[in-house]
């Protein structure tokens, strides 16, 4: 982490806020991401509805141009008349027709973007989950870190304690053997002058 923190309260409180504000910007994506379906539903259940109202209608127009070509064959005096309207339902129907594949190349359309959109969220959602879970194993780590470092101070305090309340022994001067009477001094060792020859 780039801050230091003097106490572990400190960084407790520092990794229990970032968890709460990513469970809030989760919680945020999670409910952006439910409004955005529900509003891709209600477009999809609308656009149903618009290419049944469509297929109604184009059911209807067939209706019509089978009437039409009956009353061609019943009535000559009309065939003029009848062509032309023949003419007007046929372009209805490709009107429909073509209105009805607008709409499914639409609804299509509207239907990729949405689960596109839930795709991202998703993946969003998932590394704010990752992000969670190393921040929470990061503060095991220090609360771990920080456990061995109290019992490290702990043990470096009775330490101490033994080091002042033990008295220091008291250092035995180091006496050299006496040396045989008689026996001549070398100039070169070095003579004390208060230990007796």
């Amino acid at each position: 982490m780039s801050d230091v923190y003097s106490t572990l309260e400190e960084a407790t409180a520092a990794l229990a806020s970032t968890a709460e504000r990513a469970a809030i910007l989760i919680r945020t994506e999670s409910a952006k991401a439910k409004e955005e379906a529900s509003r891709t539903r209600e477009e999809a259940a609308r656009t149903r509805r618009e290419i049944d109202d469509l297929r109604g209608e184009v059911k209807t127009a067939k209706a019509e141009f089978a009437g039409i070509r009956e009353s061609m064959l019943k009535q000559d005096d009309e065939k003029e008349r009848v062509r032309r309207s023949a003419g007007w339902a046929w372009s209805a129907v490709g009107v429909m027709a073509a209105c009805m594949m607008l709409a499914i190349g639409w609804t299509a359309t509207q239907l990729t973007r949405g689960q596109t959109i839930v795709g991202s969220l998703n993946n969003e959602l998932a590394q704010a989950r990752a992000s969670l879970q190393q921040r929470d194993t990061q503060l095991a780590s220090m609360r771990q870190e920080i456990e061995s470092a109290r019992i490290a101070q702990a043990r470096a305090e009775v330490e101490l304690e033994v080091m002042y309340e033990t008295p220091p022994i008291a250092e035995k001067p180091v006496s050299t053997p006496p040396k045989p009477a008689g026996t001549p001094i070398s100039t070169t060792e070095d003579v004390d002058p208060l230990m007796p020859r």
